[in-house]
C-alpha cells in the first residue's frame, strides 16, 4: 500500500513537472498566461486529483479485492432478510414499512455509496500527524484540508468506476428481480448523494483531527467508523430502530450519508419536502466544515506532532 508521504512525493514531482517552464505549450503555460491565484489553486486540486486516480491503477489487486469484498458484504443482508421474511422474521413482508424488496435496494444502495466514500481519510491525516509530515502542510500550495479533499474527489472518481459501477452491475445481474429504483427520482438523489460525498469527508477529516490533541491509531478509528455506520443508516435502516432512538438518530447529521439519499430513491415526497432536506443536509455539512477549520487552525499552531 502506499504511503501518504509517497503520495506527497508524486504530487510533488507531478506540480513540479506541469510548472517548470512556460516556454512550451500545455497545460501550465496556459495557466501562467490567464494568471490569478485560484486559477494556481484549481490547477494544483487537480494535479492532486489526478495522482491519485493514478495511484488507483498502480495497485490493481486493490481494485479486485475491494470489488469482491463490499458484494459479498452485501450478500450477507441479502441472505438475512430473506431468511427472516420466509420465516415470518419482524422484517418479513411490509413490517415497519419496509418490504423485502425495499430493504434490499436499500443495502444495495447503501453499500455501493460506502465504495466510494470510504476512504480511510482520518487514517491518512492521523499518519501525517504522527510521521511529523503534517508540517509539509505549512509549505505546501494547498491547505491540509484542500490537498486531503482533492485526494478525495480523485480516489471518489476512480472509485465508482472502478468498484462502485462494477459491483451495481454485479449485483443487478444476481439480485436484479429484488432491486428496484425509480429512475425518474435520480434528479433528486444526485443532489443528496453530492451532500453524502462532502459529509463523508468532513467527518473522518474530523476524525482525523483528533490525532492532533491524542493518539489515534487504528483500533480507534473503527470504532468511531462503527459509530458511524450504526448513526447513518448502514447497518440498519432508521425506520427499523425503536422510536425513541430513530428520533435521536434523525437529529444528526450522519443520517445525511446513507440513510437520507436512499430514501429519496424509495419513497416518494413533495419537492418542498426534498428541497428542505437538501437545505438540512447542506447547512450540516457547512457546520461540520468550518468546525474542522477551527479546529485545525488551533491544531496548526499547537502543532503537537507525535513521533517526530
Amino acid at each position: 500500500m502506499p504511503t501518504v508521504r509517497a503520495f506527497f512525493a508524486k504530487v510533488g514531482a507531478g506540480f513540479a513537472k506541469e510548472n517548470a517552464t512556460t516556454l512550451e505549450p500545455g497545460a501550465s503555460a496556459r495557466f501562467n498566461r490567464i494568471g490569478g491565484r485560484s486559477r494556481q489553486a484549481l490547477f494544483a486540486r487537480y494535479m492532486v486529483g489526478r495522482t491519485a486516480i493514478k495511484e488507483t491503477l498502480c495497485y490493481p489487486a486493490d481494485v479486485v479485492i475491494e470489488f469482491v469484498s463490499y458484494p459479498l458484504a452485501f450478500m450477507g443482508y441479502f441472505f438475512f432478510v430473506l431468511a427472516m421474511a420466509a420465516h415470518g422474521g419482524a422484517i418479513g413482508g411490509d413490517a415497519a414499512g419496509a418490504s423485502v424488496s425495499a430493504l434490499i435496494t436499500y443495502f444495495s444502495i447503501a453499500w455501493m455509496l460506502r465504495m466510494i466514500v470510504d476512504q480511510g481519510v482520518d487514517g491518512d491525516v492521523a499518519a501525517e500527524v504522527q510521521s511529523g509530515d503534517v508540517a509539509l502542510a505549512l509549505v505546501r500550495p494547498l491547505p491540509l484540508a484542500g490537498f486531503f479533499f482533492a485526494r478525495f474527489v480523485g480516489l471518489g472518481l476512480a472509485r465508482l468506476v472502478y468498484y462502485g459501477v462494477p459491483a451495481w452491475l454485479l449485483l443487478m445481474l444476481l439480485f436484479g428481480d429484488e432491486i428496484r429504483v425509480e429512475p425518474a427520482r435520480l434528479i433528486w438523489f444526485l443532489p443528496y448523494a453530492v451532500i453524502a460525498f462532502r459529509m463523508a469527508f468532513e467527518i473522518q477529516f474530523a476524525i482525523g483531527l483528533v490525532s492532533f490533541f491524542t493518539f489515534v491509531n487504528q483500533q480507534v478509528s473503527w470504532s468511531f467508523d462503527m459509530l458511524v455506520r450504526l448513526a447513518s443508516g448502514l447497518i440498519v435502516p432508521l425506520s427499523l430502530f425503536p422510536p425513541v432512538v430513530a428520533l435521536w438518530l434523525e437529529a444528526l447529521p450522519f443520517q445525511y450519508i446513507y440513510y437520507r439519499p436512499i430514501q429519496v430513491l424509495l419513497e416518494p415526497a413533495t419537492p418542498s419536502a426534498l428541497l428542505s432536506g437538501l437545505a438540512i443536509g447542506a447547512a450540516w455539512t457547512l457546520a461540520l466544515h468550518l468546525a474542522n477549520r477551527g479546529v485545525l487552525a488551533l491544531a496548526l499552531r499547537r502543532h503537537v506532532i507525535y513521533g517526530s
